[in-house]
């Protein structure tokens, strides 16, 4: 779910491919499994659809954040929880105490955001302890295949996409440990015509291709195939999702109303 204003969104009811509506389903699936009570972030929450999901955990507060005005109403709108509060705000700079949420969930949000290191700091300030943060972003070496991180996207309203090797060594610097999931492993077929995409130089035609690959699964699509999973080491993912534990002082640290 996206909700940052002006950028790329993807509600309930928007038009996208039926295979990124069960793409976004697992992923708030997976992040739902991790509450537990308490208070959650959900970060760029959009309409709301994640936020339904999480709800099954029972939280004491859900804390749903997003830049986009409209998005914001909507979601107030749609799920009428007495434990949901959906409030416009900057993911750098959030409305929470320090150390007052146990679970921070960020799907598809870093790759949008002008600092993620900003992001990552003010994540790390309103963890308790022994809270954990959930983030996902797309591996650059998917949906961008042989681009570097200094590459523009091809999709416009990324400010930066990350290989595997990048993502985590963004986020170690913030947590004490990081738990590595994917999802939609890459078979071995696509595999092989990745590698020879990533030889075009012409990398914007390398990046329509490799998402034009996708458009076989409009004859067919399995909800199972999007499960985010354990990485296997060697495997190739879609998305990488982490979930982190432990979060560690940064001198990054940035101030927000409390």
């Amino acid at each position: 779910m996206w909700g940052f204003r002006g950028t790329e969104r993807a509600g309930a009811s928007d038009g996208v491919p039926p295979w990124t509506r069960l793409e976004h389903r697992a992923r708030y699936d997976f992040a739902a499994t991790w509450v537990r009570g308490g208070v959650v972030v959900d970060c760029a929450c959009g309409d709301g659809s994640g936020a339904r999901a999480y709800l099954r955990g029972r939280p004491d507060l859900l804390l749903g954040l997003d830049l986009d005005v409209e998005s914001i109403e909507r979601a107030r709108g749609t799920v009428a929880d007495p434990a949901a509060r959906f409030e416009v705000a900057d993911a750098t700079a959030l409305p929470c105490a320090d150390q007052s949420v146990d679970l921070y969930i960020s799907l598809e949000t870093i790759e949008h955001v002008p600092d993620a290191e900003a992001m990552l700091a003010e994540c790390v300030r309103v963890l308790r302890p022994e809270g954990r943060f959930i983030c996902s972003t797309p591996n650059r070496h998917v949906t961008n295949p042989g681009t570097t991180a200094g590459d523009q996207p091809i999709c416009r309203f990324h400010r930066r996409e990350y290989a595997p090797d990048e993502f985590l060594g963004l986020l170690r610097p913030y947590f004490g440990v990081i738990a590595r999931y994917g999802q939609n492993e890459v078979g071995d077929g696509r595999r092989f015509v990745l590698a020879g995409l990533r030889r075009i130089s012409r990398h914007r035609l390398a990046a329509r291709l490799s998402q034009a690959v996708k458009l076989t699964r409009l004859a067919r699509d399995d909800p199972e195939r999007h499960a985010v999973v354990p990485v296997t080491a060697g495997h190739m993912y879609d998305f990488m999702v982490a979930v982190c534990s432990q979060p560690q002082p940064s001198r990054r640290q940035t101030e927000c109303p409390r």
